[in-house]
């Protein structure tokens, strides 16, 4: 039977009523509603108070997951396999779903789950798994640490995609199977840049300058003169970024000198 929308909204509808009018069983609209958290209250129906259900929510219910029958349940050890998850993450993800019921299997007992109930908890926390890394592994497949790959993928264009890590099952972002090659060959091309060596960058020059400050330091080496001198070099880390010869802190030095002593001739000729 069709029912309308402004009826179902509005209507309490006994157990047996529920069930003839969604074309179910008493059995599904008792367990649905228990499932829901729904709870009688007194209505008038079919002239006489009973004791009633909400209609829409079990008709939402229906539009939402379709009518199979029967009530589905399931295992612990089901729930562990349908979302891949360890068995002890599977009663760890369990504690706040009340179950059903308890039935005793060839081993002994077993608790069992209105299925509904623990898709509904449990879904969004376990999203389904996504081929491909997380960046931990992607720095372990070509031999560097995780920092580096999460500061070279925005390089090429990948983003990770919210998912779960293949080897424990917990939240994580995944980058597709093709990153790795991708990375790889990134990381052969900056392994034929030189090394350090005894060359500085522009942190390791700040402190080495006395009386002048970070910024003082950054700005100066920034000067088109200086910025001339600078390299793209590996450090010990196998990360690549801009390194200046030593000689660049004599020269830092030299300058903050002859500022010093400008200012210096500056406040005597005030003085004088």
């Amino acid at each position: 039977m069709k029912l309308s929308v402004a009826y179902v909204q509005r209507a309490w509808v006994p157990p047996t009523a529920a069930a003839a009018l969604l074309g179910t069983t008493r059995s599904w609209v008792s367990d649905t509603a228990r499932e829901l958290g729904l709870e009688k209250e007194w209505h008038e129906y079919d002239g006489s108070q009973q004791l009633c259900y909400p209609l829409a929510p079990l008709h939402g219910y229906i539009e939402a997951h379709g009518y199979t029958g029967k009530m589905e349940f399931c295992t612990t050890r089901q729930v562990a396999d349908h979302f891949q998850i360890a068995l002890m993450t599977a009663y760890a993800a369990l504690v706040n779903v009340r179950p059903r019921k308890t039935r005793i299997f060839h081993r002994g007992w077993t608790r069992i789950y209105l299925t509904g109930r623990v898709l509904a908890a449990l879904e969004p926390r376990y999203p389904p798994l996504v081929d491909g890394h997380t960046a931990t592994r992607l720095g372990l497949l070509i031999g560097r640490d995780e920092r580096w790959v999460k500061s070279r993928v925005p390089g090429i264009g990948t983003v990770p995609v919210p998912s779960r890590c293949p080897e424990n099952g917990n939240g994580a972002d995944i980058y597709e199977l093709d990153t790795e090659e991708r990375l790889r060959i990134i990381s052969q091309q900056e392994r034929t840049i030189p090394p350090a060596g005894d060359w500085v960058t522009r942190r390791a020059v700040v402190g080495l300058i006395p009386g002048k400050t970070k910024y003082w330091c950054y700005q100066t080496m920034a000067r088109p003169e200086i910025l001339a001198l600078s390299e793209r070099r590996r450090d010990d880390m196998g990360n690549v970024r801009l390194h200046w010869p030593p000689e660049v802190v004599d020269l830092l030095k030299a300058l903050a000198a002859q500022e010093a002593e400008a200012a210096s001739d500056s406040d005597h000729s005030h003085t004088g």
